[in-house]
């Protein structure tokens, strides 16, 4: 069907024989009135008549003329065009309150889609700022252990080092390992979050430095020169973009390191954002440093690499499965240790999110459908008002097609000005998500009002202007002469009562749909807040130290590590903390909970389950390093034996604490203080730990998993980790803003280079990790609570207008001894009555919508017998409410009056 077909059909484009027709009926209504205004006179009948045709002129010229000009329309059709226009405009003025209502309605549609367009834009459409993005993979590796599984683990650098010796899809990999340093110039120190990776880590990603170079080959072994390519934002706000950079030397964890680079604006590779929550990855890097990745010993390092092009993901999974077991063929006692899968760049970056944020562009345009059937009931409301004004546009010749064409110019220009309204407030509501953008949000910063946006702003606005005045110009277009004249002044099926009916549950169901929607994930919202976390801090405050290597030397022994001044530093650190006013408790610990940072280790219990070895490989279990007073700042209940104390020193024996989740899985049924248990595999000759307390519970890495079994060892007895960054935590009885001044003084009594970091406290530690599902809630509770009050002003319009139109029978029946309650339940019932169709439908919506968001709800089922209650008592009081006016003021109506007017 050709789009002139689709006009015609819809009498846009007028064809020969109705441009005729109309002509005729145009001529005949011109002569029949001029004849009538001659018989008032006083004139005969017959004689009116003829003085009527001999006024207007030979009517069969006059025919030929116009139907020249619907011949040729061309010549005419600016003008023509430019006065509908006009006409339109003129006729929105005259009516502001339809006007502005309307307009309101439909930007209120416009700019949830827009903002919601704009958020799925700038996080999944918009291309990675990487040379052929679609090549680029994250590695992980997988462990033969359930207690691991589908959890993303890093690799180590014999893993890296085996893709490049045998792996055959892959042009490059690079490792990269979070590296938190201090930079030290003229101002205060900061400590910036960085990176340190292969000397080919920028080849791999397809980038190139705005200014200065990469990294080259061999700068990354160690005794080289000490090279760093620092990020956009970092040399903005610390060098002032100062094109002289390159070359200068700074101070990085009092080493002088020598920028050779700066990198692109938008390039802060790895972000934590796009990273699973249990591995440590900043919120942004804003350096790199060429770092060799250790091929032996515990490993925090991501591998990204790039394929070549046309790789599938099937055969990269494939060839790694080929690398592993080259690596199982060289080290024969590791056992299947080797293995690894790949994820897509994109993938890993954004399908955490991905979901559910094409459920929200689905709810926002069910939002954009109900505003456009609100708009288009105020349309048909009001074109049955204008009855009378089309009639005599049509006597004073407009034909059918032009008025049509009229009204959807009108529909166009109200969406026009929606459509500005809207994009004004989409792009201040972009903003606003952009500067409020949580941390656990990909891509946050990629989100802008740009081109892209614009030109969905405007498609959105036209399709909204075409859903809801098509329908109100295709009546018009249908309308004759002849109709119009008989019908002027008089109600008629312009915008019947069952058009709008099946409007308004249309609205009610979608709107079911919605408010249930957002009713299930406030739901799920609140069992993850309210559930017990193992934590409870009021006034908690956490916060990091990075100690800088040259200055507090670590050194690795045979199982554990040595790091004695990093020790006395940490532990002058809390007396001096612990010494402010306010302090209740303070402690280090690594990682806190909700840090977005694991530990994890092998490990060899004695006396347990003989079924935790079965299958050859020691079990792994997180692992904590913690100072004395942890669980007291944290509000987390010992439950059984004792705290750590300044009596658990290297040089005493050692101890350990579990929480329950282990004490349970190693010894049920027993008291796990007293037990022993040891770091490394069976034949591991580290020494034995004693456990001497167990703790509750806590939710380490997300509000939704639960708690995994835990060890939890002194920092002062050597244990493993390297101490960089090591994380605080303080309990005060004073807010957090008065104890970030005097933290930040005790540790520069200490060491005037090291600066506070990350300072946070623990209910914003919570809340990035929730982040996510907060933005989900709040954002669909918008869309419902906006979809219930369009559903509210749609039905007050159809009740409303229903009342007007039945003004004569409420006056009989008040006149034959109906009494002010029958009227107003008459009324309500109506209402009512659409409400349960409209619910009804809605049910089943909703019960699909469900569905969709299963993925997204905690501990709520999909036919949640809570939500389904409040939506229903929701809708039903604002369907009460909308028909209370209307109610009462079809109770008012005076017999007397209501007849004289029928």
């Amino acid at each position: 069907m050709t789009i002139r077909a689709i006009l015609r059909a819809l009498r846009l484009i007028a064809t020969p024989r109705a441009a005729e027709h109309d002509i005729d009926d145009e001529i005949e209504a011109h002569i029949s009135l001029q004849a009538a205004r001659h018989v008032a006179l006083g004139m005969d009948a017959d004689a009116a008549r003829l003085k009527a045709e001999n006024e207007f002129g030979p009517a069969a010229a006059t025919k030929q003329a116009v139907l020249g000009v619907h011949a040729n329309p061309g010549a005419a059709w600016p003008e023509v065009f430019a006065g509908d226009i006009r006409f339109a405009c003129r006729s929105l003025a005259r009516h502001r309150v339809f006007s502005g209502v309307t307009i309101t309605v439909l930007t209120l549609g416009i700019a949830a889609a827009t903002l919601m367009f704009s958020v799925v834009s700038g996080v999944i459409l918009r291309p990675l700022p990487y040379q052929h993005p679609d090549q680029l993979v994250m590695i992980w590796a997988d462990f033969n252990d359930p207690s691991v599984a589908g959890i993303p683990e890093p690799v180590n650098g014999l893993q890296i080092v085996g893709i490049q010796q045998h792996g055959r899809v892959f042009q490059s990999v690079s490792g990269v390992e979070s590296r938190q340093m201090n930079l030290q110039t003229d101002n205060a120190p900061e400590r910036i979050d960085g990176a340190g990776v292969d000397d080919n880590f920028f080849q791999t990603m397809g980038v190139t430095p705005a200014i200065g170079r990469g990294f080259q080959a061999g700068e990354e072994n160690p005794g080289a020169d000490h090279e760093v390519v620092i990020g956009w934002d970092l040399w903005q706000r610390r060098f002032a973009g100062d094109r002289g950079v390159i070359g200068r030397k700074i101070l990085l964890n009092n080493e002088p390191y020598t920028v050779i680079g700066v990198a692109p604006q938008r390039f802060n590779f790895p972000a934590g954002a796009g990273m699973p929550s249990t591995v440590p990855v900043p919120v942004a890097t804003e350096l790199w440093v060429p770092v060799k990745p250790a091929l032996y010993g515990p490993s925090e390092d991501l591998a990204v690499a790039r394929v070549k092009r046309g790789t599938t993901l099937a055969a990269t999974l494939a060839d790694l499965d080929d690398v592993a077991h080259a690596l199982d063929l060289q080290i024969p006692g590791a056992k299947g240790f080797f293995a690894m899968h790949a994820i897509p760049l994109r993938t890993q970056l954004v399908g955490d999110v991905q979901g559910m944020l094409f459920i929200l562009l689905g709810a926002v345009g069910v939002l954009l459908i109900i505003a456009c059937t609100n708009a288009a009931q105020l349309f048909l409301a009001r074109l049955q008002g204008r009855r009378g004004e089309l009639a005599i546009r049509a006597a004073l010749g407009g034909s059918a097609a032009r008025i049509a064409r009229v009204l959807l110019l009108e529909a166009l220009a109200l969406t026009g000005i929606a459509g500005v309204a809207g994009a004004v407030l989409g792009s201040i509501a972009v903003g606003l998500v952009r500067h409020a953008g949580s941390n656990r949000m990909p891509r946050v910063s990629d989100i802008a009002f740009d081109g892209r946006v614009i030109a969905a702003a405007v498609a959105i606005t036209v399709i909204a202007g075409l859903l809801f005045g098509v329908v109100p110009a295709f009546r018009a277009g249908r309308m004759r002469l002849a109709e119009a004249l008989r019908r002027r002044g008089r109600s008629g099926d312009f915008g019947s009562p069952r058009t709008r009916r099946i409007l308004i549950v249309s609205e009610i169901a979608l709107s079911v749909m919605l408010v249930t929607g957002s009713g299930l994930l406030i739901r799920s919202l609140g069992h993850q807040l309210g559930g017990d976390l193992g934590f409870t801090a009021p006034h908690g405050l956490t916060f990091e130290l990075s100690l800088p290597a040259l200055a507090y030397p670590e050194k690795q022994g045979a199982t554990f590590m040595e790091h004695p001044k990093s020790v006395d530093f940490f532990h002058q650190a809390l007396e001096r903390i612990r010494a402010i006013p306010g302090v209740k408790a303070a402690a280090i610990g690594k990682p806190l909970p909700m840090s977005g940072s694991e530990e994890g280790t092998v490990f060899t219990p004695e006396n347990s389950d003989p079924r935790l070895t079965a299958n050859g490989h020691a079990p792994i279990i997180d692992y904590t390093v913690a100072s004395p007073q942890m669980f007291t700042a944290l509000g987390t209940p010992l439950l059984n034996g004792r705290d750590f104390d300044e009596t658990d020193q290297h040089d005493s024996p050692p101890v350990v604490i579990l929480n329950a989740a282990a004490a349970h899985w190693l010894w049920p049924g027993q008291s796990a203080v007293g037990h022993r248990l040891r770091l490394g595999g069976a034949r591991s000759q580290a020494t034995w730990m004693t456990v001497i307390g167990v703790v509750a519970d806590m939710r380490r890495y997300s509000l939704i998993k639960d708690p995994s079994p835990e060890i939890i060892v002194p920092y002062t007895q050597r244990p493993y980790p390297t101490f960089a960054p090591m994380q605080f935590v303080v309990r005060s009885t004073v807010g957090s803003a008065a104890l970030a001044a005097p933290i930040q003084r005790a540790i520069s009594s200490i060491d005037p280079t090291i600066p506070v970091a990350q300072m946070r406290t623990i209910d914003q530690l919570v809340a990035d990790v929730s982040a996510n599902a907060r933005f989900a809630t709040i954002t669909m509770s918008i869309f419902g609570i906006a979809a219930l009050l369009l559903a509210m002003v749609g039905l007050y319009g159809v009740i409303a207008y229903t009342v007007n139109q039945r003004r004569q029978e409420f006056g009989l029946r008040t006149a034959l001894g109906a009494g002010r309650g029958d009227i107003i339940r008459l009324v309500l019932r109506d209402g009512l009555t659409l409400t349960v169709i409209g619910l009804s439908i809605g049910a089943v919506l909703a019960v699909a919508g469900g569905r969709v968001l299963r993925s997204m709800l905690y501990h709520v089922s999909v036919v949640d017998p809570v939500t389904a209650i409040a939506t229903i008592g929701v809708l039903a009081g604002a369907t009460i409410l909308a028909c209370v006016i209307p109610a009462l003021r079809a109770a008012g109506v005076d017999p007397r009056i209501a007849l004289e007017e029928g």
